[in-house]
């Protein structure tokens, strides 16, 4: 929930949109690499954005997270 208000923004600019969001995180707690499957703007939109976010470093080294993300207009 921490980042919902930018996958927001992205949903507001690019309407109902479905996509799954790759992320490795770094053993920093930094994003490595963001990718997207599916609608490409919204997804280029949620990629940039979660380039930027921070998660809490931890001692088991890298991180893969696969989040499914859903916006439909209201």
């Amino acid at each position: 929930a921490i980042h919902l208000r930018e996958v927001s923004a992205c949903a507001d600019t690019h309407g109902a949109h479905e996509l799954v969001l790759h992320l490795v995180v770094a053993p920093t707690g930094a994003v490595q690499t963001a990718t997207a499957e599916g609608d490409a703007a919204f997804g280029d939109c949620v990629v940039s954005a979660a380039r930027s976010w921070a998660f809490p470093a931890t001692s088991g080294g890298y991180s893969m997270i696969e989040v499914p993300i859903t916006f439909t207009e209201r």
